[in-house]
């Protein structure tokens, strides 16, 4: 994949010792969702592309050995959010899909060991946009 596709505003990235993990979508008509290896010369290592529902790429963070994603998806008839699990070679491990009705999370945390706490925000009819949290087990 060129880096003339690389949408910047739906990425995340850890720095490692003599690499990075990028996540992120491409941003021509294909959407591709990615986790690419890079390392400290600009060169990719490896590639790993995500599954197509999630187009976007919210955010990622390292928990004990291994890194979790979170990840967005809104289909037609079907909205809601995923995380992966990811190893310490970039390799996807674990990967849940989450239906959520009008709830668009932002951003999450470990609160205890496998256990993440989800926060963002939830529309309804009668109250507007309100702020939403959830925790899962992951």
């Amino acid at each position: 994949m060129s880096a003339e596709y690389l949408n910047l505003e739906r990425k995340a990235i850890i720095e490692f010792e003599n690499a990075v993990l990028v996540a992120g979508v491409t941003s021509d008509l294909a959407g591709v969702r990615f986790l690419t290896w890079i390392d400290t010369t600009g060169e990719m290592i490896r590639e790993t592309l995500l599954d197509e529902r999630f187009p976007a790429k919210i955010s990622l963070f390292k928990s004990n050995e291994s890194y979790v994603a979170l990840l967005l998806y809104n289909a037609l008839n079907d909205e809601g959010y995923g995380l992966l699990r990811i190893d310490g070679n970039g390799e996807v491990v674990d990967e849940y899909a989450f239906s959520t009705r009008s709830f668009e999370p932002r951003s999450f945390t470990e609160i205890d060991s496998d256990t993440l706490l989800v926060v963002g925000v939830i529309s309804e009819e009668v109250n507007g946009r309100q702020a939403y949290w959830t925790s899962v087990d992951f």
